[in-house]
């Protein structure tokens, strides 16, 4: 679980969060919707600790992953965050990319070639493992990027708009690998997913939190997704044109 404090946060002189307190609960895939400016990118980086919150009167921790501050969650490996400008190194092929970030990461040698390998398979990245980003297209080097990421052992994946630069059909790869593959391999673990993708939040998220309100005065509404993980991966393409769906999508869409 993550948790926010009383959190406070300025950029400058503008607020940002004014005793924000809130929950993100470890539940396979939860995505975070709201508007531009609300401070959802912000979140991701406090949570990662390149932001600090300001001090606090009560000296509470004012953010806390699994109960852990920020710092020690980093040194354990506890998290993966992919921001949005996240680019792979331009000097090394895909499959290295992804093999030097488990190597940061902590997975042992022997590991790391055979989850490269799965990974890179996942995300149907084979004809381009051997290229380097520069050879790749802004959507190939996103999903490398993911690639890197998932790659990891952290047991909570922070993603900013991780397919904005997607295709459709490319988009839906994904969503189908995230729901019948990854949810399976990371029992127990949770991806937050940054979205402004309406019909995407509603395919991938078991839950969606929006961050509502202008600032500094923000709250969290939570909505529980009607539709089960295992009927979201096998009517995937066809799910979002049902009218339960549409009905879903535009409720969050009042709430926004």
């Amino acid at each position: 679980m993550i948790q926010f404090n009383n959190l406070n946060f300025t950029y400058d002189t503008t607020v940002i969060f004014n005793d924000f307190t809130g929950e993100l609960k470890t539940d396979s895939i939860s995505v975070i919707l709201g508007s531009s400016g609300t401070g959802k990118t912000t979140l991701f980086r406090l949570i990662c600790n390149q932001l600090k919150p300001l001090p606090n009167p009560d000296k509470n921790r004012q953010v806390l992953i699994n109960d852990m501050p920020p710092a020690q969650a980093i040194k354990n490996h506890h998290f993966a965050y992919l921001p949005q400008s996240f680019e792979p190194a331009h000097w090394l092929t895909v499959k290295e990319n992804i093999l030097l970030m488990q190597q940061f990461t902590g997975i042992c040698s022997q590991d790391r070639k055979l989850n490269a390998c799965q990974i890179i398979k996942d995300l149907k990245l084979n004809e381009f493992e051997k290229r380097k980003p520069y050879e790749l297209s802004g959507g190939q080097q996103r999903r490398v990027s993911l690639a890197m990421l998932l790659s990891t052992k952290a047991n909570i994946f922070l993603l900013d708009e991780p397919l904005v630069n997607l295709d459709t059909q490319h988009k839906y790869d994904v969503y189908d690998f995230l729901l019948n593959e990854w949810v399976k391999k990371t029992c127990g673990k949770t991806t937050f997913l940054i979205t402004h993708d309406l019909d995407e939040a509603v395919l991938l998220g078991e839950k969606i939190y929006i961050l509502k309100g202008q600032p500094p005065h923000r709250e969290f509404i939570t909505m529980d997704n009607p539709f089960d993980v295992n009927s979201r991966g096998k009517k995937l393409e066809k799910l979002r044109y049902e009218d339960d769906f549409k009905d879903f999508v535009n409720e969050i869409k009042n709430n926004l």
